[in-house]
């Protein structure tokens, strides 16, 4: 299939993580911002536009956002990520273009942060990429474990169907919104392509009191239209509903 001439076809990931500031670099100040490398170890081509991606803050102080743009294109007048009192852990996914592979990510609103990247694809023009086009469809509810297989404990990972009407029997990647209820005192999930025998580096979404209910919206590729979830250090419910397929 041949790339789109501007801006590119979709690339899905495994999701890897690609820049911790609590392994280097330390908490972002609000005012200030940082230039990260968003190739994750060469995951992500050279020649690619833009990077999908979940941006998670943790340690966070008063209040505060994280806003990320390309790097070298200046402050954004837009925010990526939101914090209301300190001490949250939250993530976005979505999607920002990339500058010789990097971004620039800025902290404002008076509270600064801690933050993680992690890559779950990327956009590339380049003949040869293996892209993928995106389908959307009417929101439909893939899988919701209240009624089913009930809550995902600490270390266990689960394998379901992300088949929804419209959907082929297999496509290349989903895009879906992932909501824990019921959770523990703190977590987080992490979701794979089906097959994945261990979880990665890397979180989906995140919790921090007990009985929350939060979303994310996110992409990750599809093996047989099937996706692995994994528990962290937490438990909790957890549903999926498709808005889309990459194929």
């Amino acid at each position: 299939e041949a790339v789109a001439a501007n801006g590119g076809e979709f690339v899905p990931l495994t999701p890897v993580r690609a820049y911790d500031s609590r392994d280097g670099g330390g908490s972002l100040a609000s005012g200030s911002s940082r230039t990260v490398n968003v190739t994750a170890g060469g995951a992500v081509p050279p020649g690619a536009t833009s990077v999908a991606y979940t941006l998670t803050a943790a340690d966070t102080q008063q209040q505060g956002y994280l806003a990320a743009a390309p790097a070298g294109t200046g402050t954004p007048g837009v925010s990526t990520l939101n914090w209301t009192t300190s001490g949250t852990v939250i993530a976005n996914t979505t999607t920002v273009g990339i500058s010789g592979g990097d971004i620039e990510v800025y902290a404002g609103g008076g509270g600064s942060s801690q933050f993680v990247i992690d890559i779950v694809g990327f956009y590339a023009p380049a003949a040869g990429v293996d892209g993928l086009r995106f389908t959307p469809l009417t929101p439909t509810r893939s899988y919701d474990s209240r009624v089913s297989d009930g809550v995902l404990t600490p270390g266990a990972g689960r394998t379901t169907s992300m088949q929804v009407a419209g959907m082929p029997a297999s496509v290349g990647a989903v895009a879906f919104n992932l909501t824990v209820a019921d959770t523990s005192a703190m977590g987080y999930l992490t979701v794979t392509p089906s097959g994945t025998l261990a979880p990665p580096l890397a979180s989906t979404i995140n919790w921090t009191q007990p009985n929350t209910v939060v979303a994310n919206g996110t992409v990750v590729k599809s093996v047989n239209n099937q996706v692995t979830t994994f528990a962290g250090v937490g438990s909790a419910n957890y549903l999926t509903d498709v808005a889309g397929f990459f194929n």
